[in-house]
C-alpha cells in the first residue's frame, strides 16, 4: 500500500470525528496535518473501493469458476493492512457486510457463493474482532429460521474440515439473535417450536471440531440463560452432567474437545444466569463434578482443564454468596489524576466509608461449607504451574471476595500473606502477588493491613526464585510491580504516607537494576502511577522523567547515568548501595555483576565513609564464600571500588582520612591475598576458572597499575609463585588471565631490583628463560613464555636481546617443538608486551629513539611480517590461523605506537608491513579477513602514514569508500569483499599479494567462495587480453606466486585447481599459435610436474591430472606428448580410483581436440571406454603400454 495506516487515521478522524464546520477549532498543528494528509485519503479509499470490488464480483467468480483462494488471499492481505488500527474498518463494514449477508441468506445462492461469503466475514472479523462484526449483523427475529435451516445444513452434509467457517460466522450471528427480546419458546416457524429446534441444533455441534463445539458452547449458555429459558437450562445441566460423567476417562482428542466446550457451557451459564434460578443446583453440580475423579480437576496435565475448573468453582462460589455491596470495603483513594492530593482544600475532608452491617450476621448468612472449599481449591490452583491458571483462581477469590464479611476477607489475606514463604514454590509467589492486586483494586485490603503487606511486597520485588542456575523469578517480580501499581488506585495518601520511603526505594531499585526489562519497565509505571496520584514520593517527579518507560529498556543506562542522577538525592544513596550489595554482585548472570561493579564504583563518590566502613568489609565477607558467583562478583565490585577509593579518598582529612589509611595499610594486604585464600578453600577446583582470574586480574591492575600501590617482597613472591603454579594447570583462555594478573603483580620488582633480593629476582628470571628453550612439554614452554613477557621494564631492560632471541628462535625450531603452534602465538602475544612496555619518553633524544629502534623493534617488527606468512594445515584445519592473526594485530600495534611516539619508522619497512595485510585481507577466513581489512583501514585513516604507503589513494578508495547504499564495508561478505578487493590485482606493488590471496581463495572446498573468486581472477585476465605489457606483468606475477609456493602441502590442490580453470578460460586454440602463451603453457606443466604431491591424497592427484590434460594441445605436440605420457602414468596408479579418473578425463580431453590420424583415435577411445580400470595393476599394464604406443604414433605424426 502507497499510504501508511497512520494517514489512513487522521483520514478517519477528518471525516467522521471531526466536523468540517469546526476545523477551524483544531489547534494548527493538527490542521497543517490534515492539510497534509489529503492525498492520504486515497490509501483508506483504495483499500476500500478494492475490498468492495471482491464483495459485489463474488457471484461472478463463482459462476465463471475461478479460483478463490487467490482472491481470499488479496481480501485478507488488503484488511490486515488494518491490523495495526482495526478501528479503521468500521466505515467500510456497513457497507459489505450487508451484501455478504445477502449472499448468505439468498435461497438462490450456491453452497460455494455462501461458504466463500462466510470465508470474507472471517477474514473480517479475525482483524475487526467478532463484537464489531456482530454489532452490524440484524437481529430480526424473522431471520432466526434461516439461520438455523443453514446450520441444520452443514449438520446434514457433515463435519467438513474445509467449510468450518461458515457454521463458526453463522454461531456467532446466532448468538446475537439469542439475545433478542421476543418470547423464543412461544414463536412457531412451519409448524416446529424454534426454541427446542434451536436447541436441538447447538446441541448437535457439539460433535463437530474443536473451534465449533466452544462457539456452540457460548451461543447455548445465552440461549438457555434467558427468562424464558430456564427449564432447558436445568434440562441441559442434566445433559451436560451425563456427558462429562462420560467422557472423563476417554483420551480421545475430540472427548476432550467436547470435555472442554460443556465446561465453557456451565461458566457462562453461571456467569450470566439469575441466581434465584442457579442456588438450588448449584450445590448438586458441584458435588457431582468433584465426584468426576478421572478428570482430577485441579492434578490435570491439560492446562485448559485447571483453568476451567477455577473460573467454574469462583461463579458457583458466586451463587452461594448473595449479592450485596460491601459496606466494610475500603473508600478507594483518587480515581482521576484531575484530583489529587494537591487539590484538596485545607478545609476539605476526605468522604469517610459507610457504616458496617452486622459482622455476626453477615458471616452466617455468607459463610458456607461449599464457599470455604472453593476458596481452600482456588488456592490450590493458586500456586499452579501455569500463570493462566493462577490469574483465573486470583479473579476468583477476588470475586468472591467482594461478597464476604471483613473478617473473612482478612483470613483470606492471612492466607495469602503465608504464600510468601522462602518454602514456597514459584507459583505461590505469583499467585499471592496477584490476589493482593486483585483485593486491592476492588477495595478489599485496608489501611490498617499495609504494614505486613509492605514487607510481603518489598520481598517479592526482589525474588529471584534461582535453581539450578537458572532464574524464574520475573514473573513475581512484575506482579509485586502491579500490586504497588494498584496500590495507587486502592489507598489514600494518608495511608501510604508511613510506608512512601520504603516503597520508593524497593521500586526505585527495581527499575534499576532488575535484570528483565519487563520488570524494570513495570517498576517504573507503578512508581509514576503513585507519584502521579499520590505524590508522596521525594523527588519522584524529577526521578520518573528521566527513568521512564523508554530510558529503563537500557540496561547499560539504568547502571550508569539513571543511577547517577537518582544517588544525588541523599534518600535513595545508602539503598542503592545496599541493593547493589545484596543481590547485584551476587546475581547468576555475569553480565549484572560487572555492571553492578561498575554501579558501585560511580557511587563510590556519594558517600566515601560508608564504602570505607562498610562495603569493603562486606565484599571481602562475600570472597570468604562457597558461592563461585558470589566471589566473582565481589573480586569485580572491589576491583572498581578499590580504584574510586584511590582517586577520591587521597589528600584527605579527619575521620576520612583515618579510614583510608585504615583500609590502606590493613585491608588492602587482605585484598591482595584474595587469590591465596580461594586457592585454600579450592575455589578454582570447583570450575569457572577464568571467570575468577579474569576478575583477579582486573583486580589487580586497578591496584597495581591504577593505584600504584606497593607491596612487600614476601607477598609479592608467594602470590608470584601461586600464578605461575596456576599457569601450569590451566587451559589456553585462562593461562592468558593468569599472565594479565601476573602483569600487573609483577610492577612490585623493580621496587626490590636494588635491594637484597636482586640476587634471588635475576636468578629466578633467568631459569624463565632456560625453561623455555629446554621445556620438553608445550604447555610449560607457554607458561614460562608468559611469565616472561609479563616481567616488569626493570628487570626485562638488561636482557632484552636475550629474551628476543630465545622468543624467535621458537619459531626456527625444527624438532618436535616445530608444531608447537600455541606456543608459537604466544611468542607473538610477549613480543607486543615487550613493545608497549618499553615506550620512550617524550624528552628522549632523537637518537636514543633510533636506538631503540635498531635494537630492538626492528627485530621484533620483522619476525612479525614472517610470522603472518606462517602456513600449516592439517587434519584440524588451518593450525597457523591464530598465528597469523595476532602478527597482524602485532604490525597494527606497532605501526601506531611508533607514530603515537613520535618513532620515525623506515617507509620501506611500513611499506613491507602493509604489503602483508593486504595478503591477509584476502584470506578465506571470514574473521581473519575482517580483522585485517579493519587493521587496513585503521591505518589508512592515520595521516602521517600517507607518505609511507604506496598507492595511498587508490588504497583508501578500496577499503575506506562507501557501499553503494552508502553504508560502510562489509568485509564478512564474500561477494563484496572480493569484489571490491579485485582492484588491488591492478597496483603492481600489490599484486603478488593480491594474487596469492586469490589463488587460495579460488582453489578453496567452498563452493560459494571459489565461484566469487575464481570469476573476478579470470576476469581481469580478460580485461588485460589486449595490453600485452600488463598481461605479461600479470602472468609472471601469478606464475612466479605459484612457483614459489609450489612445494607446499596447503598451496598444491588449490593451485592446481586455477591451473585448470585458467587453461580452459584462456588457452584457446587461436591463442595458443602465440609464441608467449605457448612459454606460459610449458610453464604451467612445469608446475604441475614439480608442486607437492602423496601417493594417498586423492583429492591432489586428481587436480594434478586435470591440469596434465588441459595442457594436451593440438598446436603444440611436443607439450602434448609429455602431457600425455604424465597422465598415461597414472592408468597403474594403486589406487583404482586414479586409474578410473586418468582414463576419462583422458578419453574426455582428446574427444575435444583434433588429431592427424582419426583411425588410431577410434582405437584409442575404444580401448580407453572397454577397460575395466578397477581389475589390478598387473592387468592393466600391458593396456597401459598399447594406449603409449598408440598415442606417441599419433602424436608425432
Amino acid at each position: 500500500m502507497k499510504y501508511s495506516i497512520e494517514r489512513a487515521t487522521v483520514c478517519i478522524i477528518n471525516e467522521q470525528i471531526m466536523p468540517s464546520e469546526d476545523a477551524h477549532n483544531v489547534p494548527n498543528v493538527i490542521q497543517e496535518e490534515w492539510q497534509g494528509s489529503k492525498d492520504s485519503t486515497s490509501f483508506q479509499q483504495q483499500c476500500f473501493e478494492e475490498l468492495k470490488e471482491i464483495v459485489c464480483s463474488l457471484p461472478k467468480v463463482i459462476v465463471k469458476d475461478e479460483p478463490f483462494d487467490r482472491i481470499l488471499a488479496v481480501f485478507v492481505s488488503v484488511v490486515k493492512e488494518f491490523q495495526e488500527r482495526r478501528s479503521l474498518l468500521d466505515p467500510l463494514l456497513p457497507a459489505i457486510l450487508p451484501t455478504l449477508i445477502g449472499y448468505v441468506l439468498d435461497p438462490t445462492s450456491s453452497d460455494l457463493l455462501r461458504l466463500d461469503s462466510c470465508k470474507l466475514l472471517y477474514a473480517l472479523q479475525e482483524v475487526r474482532g467478532s463484537k464489531a462484526i456482530v454489532n452490524h449483523l440484524p437481529c430480526e427475529v424473522g431471520l432466526v429460521q434461516p439461520v438455523l435451516s443453514l446450520l441444520q445444513r452443514h449438520l446434514d452434509a457433515g463435519d467438513r474440515a474445509d467449510s468450518w467457517k461458515e457454521p463458526y460466522v453463522l454461531l456467532l450471528w446466532l448468538n446475537a439473535l439469542c439475545q433478542t427480546p421476543f418470547q423464543l419458546y412461544c414463536y412457531q416457524q412451519g409448524g416446529e417450536n424454534v426454541g427446542e429446534n434451536l436447541l436441538h441444533i447447538l446441541v448437535g455441534f457439539f460433535n463437530c471440531r474443536s473451534m465449533l463445539k466452544e462457539t456452540a458452547a457460548k451461543v447455548l449458555s445465552s440461549f438457555v440463560t434467558r427468562p424464558d429459558m430456564a427449564r432447558y437450562m436445568i434440562e441441559l445441566f442434566e445433559t451436560c452432567l451425563k456427558e462429562m460423567a462420560r467422557l472423563q476417562g476417554s483420551s480421545s482428542s475430540e472427548d476432550t474437545y467436547t470435555l472442554d466446550a460443556w465446561c465453557i457451557f456451565l461458566i457462562r451459564c453461571f456467569k450470566k444466569g439469575r441466581r434465584d434460578d442457579l442456588l438450588e443446583h448449584a450445590g448438586r453440580i458441584y458435588n457431582e463434578l468433584k465426584s468426576l475423579d478421572t478428570c482430577a480437576w485441579t492434578n490435570s496435565n491439560d492446562i485448559r482443564r485447571r483453568k476451567f475448573w477455577a473460573k467454574l468453582i469462583q461463579r458457583i462460589g458466586m451463587v452461594f454468596l448473595k449479592p450485596r455491596q460491601a459496606t466494610w470495603a475500603y473508600q478507594r483513594g483518587t480515581r482521576s489524576l484531575l484530583v489529587g492530593p494537591s487539590s484538596i482544600g485545607a478545609g476539605e475532608t476526605v468522604e469517610e466509608p459507610l457504616a458496617e452491617e452486622d459482622e455476626e450476621t453477615f458471616m452466617v448468612e455468607s459463610f458456607s461449607p461449599e464457599v470455604d472449599e472453593i476458596l481452600n481449591t482456588l488456592f490450590v490452583l493458586l500456586r499452579d504451574k501455569d500463570t493462566i491458571v493462577r490469574w483465573s483462581a486470583a479473579r476468583g477469590i477476588g470475586r468472591i471476595c467482594s461478597r464476604l464479611s471483613k473478617t473473612l476477607v482478612s483470613n483470606v489475606v492471612k492466607s495469602t500473606v503465608e504464600l510468601f514463604s522462602p518454602l514456597h514454590s514459584l507459583g505461590s509467589w505469583h499467585g499471592g502477588c496477584l490476589v493482593l492486586a486483585e483485593l486491592g483494586r476492588r477495595g478489599l485490603l485496608l489501611p490498617e493491613q499495609l504494614p505486613s503487606l509492605v514487607g510481603v511486597i518489598q520481598r517479592a520485588l526482589y525474588y529471584d526464585g534461582s535453581r539450578y542456575g537458572f532464574s524464574g523469578g520475573t514473573i513475581v517480580r512484575d506482579a509485586a510491580c502491579y500490586v504497588c501499581w494498584s496500590f495507587a488506585r486502592a489507598f489514600d495518601a494518608k495511608d501510604l504516607q508511613s510506608f512512601d520511603l520504603e516503597l520508593a526505594r524497593s521500586l526505585v531499585c527495581v527499575m534499576l537494576f532488575d535484570r528483565e526489562v519487563n520488570c524494570r519497565r513495570a517498576a517504573s509505571a507503578a512508581f509514576q502511577e503513585i507519584v502521579g496520584r499520590l505524590s508522596i514520593f521525594p523527588h519522584g517527579v524529577e526521578i520518573f522523567i528521566h527513568a521512564d518507560y523508554y530510558a529503563v529498556a537500557s540496561r547499560t543506562l539504568c547502571y550508569t547515568e539513571i543511577l547517577v542522577f537518582v544517588a544525588e538525592f541523599s534518600e535513595y544513596t545508602r539503598s542503592l548501595i545496599t541493593n547493589l550489595l545484596a543481590y547485584r554482585v551476587s546475581d547468576t548472570d555475569e553480565n549484572i555483576r560487572c555492571l553492578a561493579a561498575q554501579a558501585l564504583q560511580l557511587l563510590v563518590r556519594f558517600d566515601r565513609l560508608h564504602f570505607l566502613s562498610v562495603v569493603v568489609p562486606e565484599l571481602l565477607t562475600m570472597v570468604q564464600s562457597a558461592d563461585t558467583t558470589a566471589q566473582h562478583g565481589a573480586i569485580l565490585a572491589l576491583a572498581s571500588v578499590t580504584v574510586a577509593l584511590f582517586k577520591q579518598c587521597k589528600n584527605t582529612s579527619g575521620q576520612l582520612a583515618e579510614s583510608f589509611n585504615h583500609f590502606h595499610q590493613e585491608v588492602l594486604p587482605v585484598v591482595i591475598d584474595i587469590p591465596k585464600v580461594m586457592e585454600e578453600k579450592g575455589a578454582f577446583s570447583k570450575g569457572r576458572q577464568l571467570m575468577l582470574w579474569t576478575a583477579i586480574a582486573d583486580l589487580y591492575e586497578n591496584i597495581f597499575l591504577e593505584g600504584k600501590v606497593h607491596t612487600s617482597y614476601e607477598q609479592m613472591h608467594s602470590i608470584l609463585q601461586l600464578l605461575e603454579e596456576s599457569l601450569l594447570n590451566s587451559d589456553s583462555k585462562v593461562r592468558f588471565a593468569i599472565a594479565r594478573a601476573y602483569r600487573a603483580m609483577g610492577t612490585n620488582m623493580d621496587n626490590f631490583l636494588r635491594s637484597s633480593h636482586a640476587t634471588e629476582i635475576n636468578l629466578d628470571v633467568n631459569l624463565k628463560l632456560n625453561a623455555i628453550l629446554c621445556a620438553k612439554v608445550e604447555h610449560k614452554c607457554i607458561a614460562s613464555i608468559l611469565i616472561v613477557g609479563s616481567l616488569s621494564k626493570g628487570v626485562l631492560a638488561p636482557r632484552m636481546d636475550k629474551v628476543i632471541t630465545i622468543l624467535i628462535s621458537c619459531f626456527k625450531d625444527e624438532t618436535y617443538r616445530r608444531l608447537w603452534w600455541e606456543a608459537k602465538e604466544t611468542c607473538l602475544i610477549a613480543m607486543r608486551n615487550f613493545c608497549l612496555t618499553f615506550v620512550p619518553s617524550t624528552d628522549q633524544a632523537a637518537a636514543e629513539r633510533m636506538q631503540l629502534l635498531a635494537g630492538h623493534f626492528y627485530k621484533i617488527y620483522d619476525h612479525q611480517i614472517v610470522a603472518s606468512k606462517l602456513k600449516e594445515r592439517t587434519f584440524k584445519g588451518d593450525v597457523t590461523l591464530r598465528i597469523r592473526r595476532a602478527a597482524i594485530e602485532n604490525i597494527r600495534e606497532f605501526i601506531k605506537h611508533a607514530i603515537r611516539h613520535n618513532l620515525f619508522m623506515m617507509p620501506d619497512r611500513i611499506a613491507v608491513g602493509f604489503k602483508q595485510l593486504i595478503t591477509e585481507s584476502l584470506d578465506g577466513n571470514l574473521t581473519q579477513r575482517q580483522i585485517a581489512c579493519d587493521c587496513v583501514s585503521e591505518l589508512l585513516l592515520l595521516d602521517p602514514l600517507s607518505s609511507s604507503i604506496p598507492c595511498y589513494h587508490d588504497l583508501v578508495d578500496i577499503f575506506l569508500s562507501k557501499d553503494e547504499n552508502g553504508q560502510n564495508p562489509t568485509w564478512e561478505l564474500e561477494t563484496f569483499a572480493y569484489t571490491r578487493l579485485s582492484k588491488l590485482l591492478s597496483l603492481s606493488y600489490y599484486q603478488y599479494g593480491a594474487l596469492f590471496g586469490y589463488i587460495i581463495a579460488a582453489g578453496s572446498a567452498s563452493v560459494s567462495l571459489s565461484t566469487i573468486t575464481s570469476k573476478e581472477l579470470l576476469n581481469y585476465f580478460r580485461k588485460m587480453r589486449n595490453i600485452q605489457w600488463k598481461l605479461k606483468e600479470y602472468f609472471e606475477n601469478f606464475l612466479q606466486v605459484c612457483s614459489d609456493n609450489a612445494q607446499f602441502k596447503w598451496f598444491a590442490l588449490p593451485m592446481l585447481r586455477v591451473l585448470e580453470k585458467l587453461l580452459l578460460s584462456e588457452f584457446t586454440d587461436d591463442r595458443l599459435e602465440s609464441q608467449l602463451y605457448a612459454s606460459y603453457l610449458e610453464r604451467i606443466l612445469y608446475l604441475a610436474d614439480v608442486c607437492w604431491t602423496e601417493a594417498k591424497n586423492i583429492p591432489v592427484l586428481e587436480a594434478r591430472i586435470s591440469v596434465y590434460c588441459d595442457c594436451i594441445q593440438p598446436f603444440q605436440r611436443r607439450l602434448a606428448s609429455f602431457a600425455i605420457q604424465r597422465t598415461l602414468s597414472y592408468l597403474t596408479h594403486p589406487f583404482p580410483v586414479i586409474r578410473r579418473y586418468a582414463a576419462e578425463r583422458l578419453f574426455e580431453r582428446l574427444t575435444m581436440i583434433t588429431m592427424s590420424d582419426s583411425t588410431l583415435m577410434v582405437n584409442v577411445f575404444e580401448i580407453l571406454e572397454q577397460t575395466d580400470w578397477n581389475t589390478a595393476v598387473e592387468d592393466v599394464e600391458l593396456t597401459r603400454d598399447q594406449l603409449v604406443s598408440l598415442l606417441n604414433t599419433i602424436v608425432s605424426g
